[in-house]
């Protein structure tokens, strides 16, 4: 279970402080990092229970190598913001033989990225954004397939002559985009590009109404429970209650999924005949309450 890593970094980055004050002077602002990591590892423990048996008698050859660059990118000038992110993990494993009978000599190449423009108007009270993002999918269904939440199957090829390339990119969890598709159905941002539209508006002090809308691809439709390349729209509306003197915070949100051809399950899939059908629309209603002491 040891795993080997070199990390090289380079970055200019401004505290909020600095930022907010350059900003605000109307200077150009620019910040930009890399990150880059390359990371290694010979031995692996297999899926096994470490209560009932010996982890040294159960170790494998995992043989897996990947470099990971990350880069970074922000700009701020007068009421305008840009933000942007990508990174590609590229390497190979030696040996999946344990998860997957008859994988081996893996190759990796995962990408994603991220890119959020913003603009303030109406006295700073209005902030009009656009955000684009793009995460890489496999050629192969989840197992077992029609699960879509990637905490609840394992991607991995089940037919080495068809693809032996993982390319499954997932967002960090706590990336939130949207209420349900992201957060909940899939568990991340996953073999999707998304386009959000949004803007929120400061109707008071402490009182902030916010709306989105996400529209997302899949960018390999053939590993969707439906073989579809549209996962959905949805529609978000937050209204928020922020009192930072007082340490109250409180705010309700609403949700709304109108889910596309990639989360149905169609005949000739294989599909149980009682789990047959069009997806339905899902919505939610979330409330929150915060004090700070």
């Amino acid at each position: 279970d040891d795993v080997s890593q070199w990390v090289f970094v380079l970055a200019r980055l401004d505290s909020p402080t600095v930022w907010k004050d350059r900003v605000e002077r109307g200077d150009l602002a620019i910040n930009y990092g890399a990150y880059v990591v390359r990371r290694s590892q010979s031995l692996d423990i297999r899926n096994i229970d470490l209560g009932t048996n010996n982890p040294e008698m159960n170790l494998v050859t995992r043989n897996a190598s990947a470099w990971i660059p990350d880069v970074y990118f922000r700009l701020g000038y007068h009421k305008l913001r840009f933000e942007a992110e990508a990174l590609v993990i590229s390497g190979s494993i030696g040996d999946l033989n344990d998860l997957s009978p008859g994988i081996t000599d893996v190759s990796i190449l995962q990408i994603g990225g991220v890119g959020r423009l913003n603009y303030l108007l109406a006295d700073d009270d209005l902030d009009v954004g656009l955000e684009i993002g793009t995460a890489s999918g496999d050629q192969w269904d989840m197992n077992p397939q029609g699960l879509t939440n990637i905490r609840d199957g394992l991607r991995l090829n089940q037919d080495p002559a068809r693809d032996s390339t993982i390319s499954s990119f997932n967002f960090d969890s706590d990336y939130l985009v949207d209420l349900i598709l992201f957060r909940e159905l899939l568990g991340a941002v996953t073999n999707a590009t998304y386009v959000k539209p949004s803007f929120s508006y400061q109707l008071t002090r402490n009182i902030k109404f916010t709306a989105a809308g996400i529209v997302s691809f899949a960018n390999v439709p053939v590993s969707t429970p439906g073989n579809g390349s549209l996962w959905g729209v949805e529609l978000d509306g937050d209204l928020s209650y922020n009192n930072a003197k007082d340490g109250f915070y409180a705010g309700i949100a609403y949700g709304i999924f109108l889910p596309g051809d990639a989360m149905d399950h169609p005949d000739g899939l294989g599909y149980d005949p009682t789990e047959l059908g069009d997806a339905d629309t899902a919505q939610t209603l979330q409330t929150r309450f915060a004090v700070k002491f």
